[in-house]
């Protein structure tokens, strides 16, 4: 539900509030008293360098690169790529919905508003997360 509110609110304000931030970062680090997942800290310094380098390029924003970051402490690491590959594929298609629908009205205003990436950043979050919860627990669908 936390991701869905932030989706949401990248989607009307193309802003990504720190307390969402830290209440999810609380969530997943607090998961790990019951499964230690300190061998992410790599990757997630690695995404967090590419993010702030996507940053200064004006490629992706602060609060993506964090949201980021963030899930991917719930993430194991043999499926940050997927992270990776997934939130890179849902943010393509949701950048041809917004130049689509930016043909139909304005391309201009449209790419001044920006594009809420925080929605594709959410969506392969979550699922990541949950098939890292799955492999934990060994729970098999």
């Amino acid at each position: 539900m936390l991701l869905a509110k932030i989706s949401i609110e990248d989607f009307c304000y193309r802003q990504v509030k720190h307390k969402y931030l830290i209440i999810l970062s609380m969530l997943l680090l607090f998961t790990w008293f019951s499964v230690p997942n300190y061998h992410v800290l790599p990757y997630s310094v690695a995404i967090l360098v590419s993010g702030l380098l996507l940053f200064s390029f004006r490629l992706l924003g602060a609060g993506d690169t964090k949201l980021l970051v963030v899930l991917s402490f719930g993430v194991d690491p043999i499926l940050i790529p997927l992270l990776l590959y997934a939130t890179v594929l849902l943010g393509c298609l949701l950048a041809l919905i917004y130049w689509a629908y930016g043909c139909i009205t304005n391309l201009s205003a449209v790419r001044e508003k920006g594009i809420p990436y925080a929605i594709p950043i959410s969506i392969s979050g979550w699922s990541c997360v949950a098939l890292s919860y799955m492999d934990w627990f060994s729970i098999n669908l």
